[in-house]
């Protein structure tokens, strides 16, 4: 649900950061829980969420 909020207050790729960053796959909204399922996109807001 935070991830669907996250999407709504920002954007899909930015949520699929956080679930990256969080390494969140049991069940996500986004099928991007993995360095091998993310996007290049989502990769590099990964890296922006960091600082």
């Amino acid at each position: 649900m935070a991830l669907g909020l996250a999407a709504l207050l920002t954007d899909d790729v930015t949520a699929q950061a956080i679930q990256l960053y969080t390494e969140y796959d049991p069940r996500p909204p986004f099928d991007t829980g993995s360095l091998i399922k993310a996007a290049p996109e989502v990769l590099l807001r990964t890296r922006t969420l960091r600082r």
